[in-house]
């Protein structure tokens, strides 16, 4: 690969035709599907609780649980309590997307925008559904500002119709870019050791001008790792935070 941004071009596979449709295999599809198998194999793994897990299951996953439950409750209220399967989902779906693509030769699925767009619509559309659900009528509430002059009203409203729908696009662009950056960056320090790799130099001299790049892909590498997770983590508090608009009305 000659370019940074070359790793996350989507490339056809396999070329097969249903019911006169053609349709196209490509290495998103295969991301995302072991993502998914990953995934479900993760689950089946810990609903089992084998012996040699069940430590690391008390004190990880309980400890997880338990700081959803409690944004949940201190965001929301005891009631939002029932959300914590979906917000689990929502982290270890996104999570597994971000780390699959630091395995190498992976592909990150989190790097095209399509997928981070369609999880941004989804988490909207559902908190939507849920507010209309939950509030009825009082969910217009929502895009009425109160305490505000009734010349502005109007104003105001488009203003904050406009602020619901870009969240979708704030939960999706956040991800987007930082998982591209990390990612071309790891790809532009990498190239630097293979150019230092190339060069007829000494042998200290080339030893002391790889190991420096290795050392910062290393370092890098490890804050990805971390990125991958606080990205996870956001989109979950960002999707409890605008949770709270289904259950509290003015």
């Amino acid at each position: 690969m000659f370019s940074p941004l070359e790793q996350f071009e989507i490339i056809p596979i396999y070329v097969y035709s249903f019911s006169f449709i053609k349709n196209i295999f490509s290495n998103l599809d295969g991301a995302c599907l072991i993502c998914l198998s990953l995934l479900g194999l993760f689950l089946f793994w810990l609903n089992k609780e084998p012996v040699a897990v069940s430590k690391f299951y008390t004190f990880g996953f309980s400890f997880f649980s338990q700081m959803v439950r409690n944004m949940l409750v201190s965001t929301i209220n005891i009631q939002a309590v029932c959300h914590m399967p979906l917000l689990s989902t929502f982290f270890l779906l996104i999570l597994f997307f971000n780390l699959i693509g630091l395995i190498p030769f992976g592909f990150c699925v989190t790097s095209q925008i399509v997928i981070t767009q369609f999880l941004g619509c989804l988490a909207v559309l559902g908190l939507t559904l849920k507010g209309m659900q939950q509030l009825r009528l009082k969910f217009i509430n929502v895009f009425i500002p109160r305490n505000v002059p009734l010349l502005l009203l109007p104003f105001l409203s488009l203003i904050e119709i406009i602020s619901f729908i870009s969240r979708m696009f704030s939960l999706s662009i956040r991800l987007f870019a930082n998982m591209v950056a990390g990612h071309a960056l790891l790809h532009i320090l990498m190239g630097a050791v293979v150019s230092v790799l190339n060069l007829a130099l000494p042998t200290l001299l080339l030893l002391i001008l790889f190991l420096i790049p290795s050392l910062i892909i290393v370092i890098i590498f490890c804050l990805e790792v971390g990125i991958a997770f606080l990205q996870s983590y956001v989109f979950v508090v960002l999707f409890t935070i605008y949770l709270s608009d289904a259950y509290k009305s003015h």
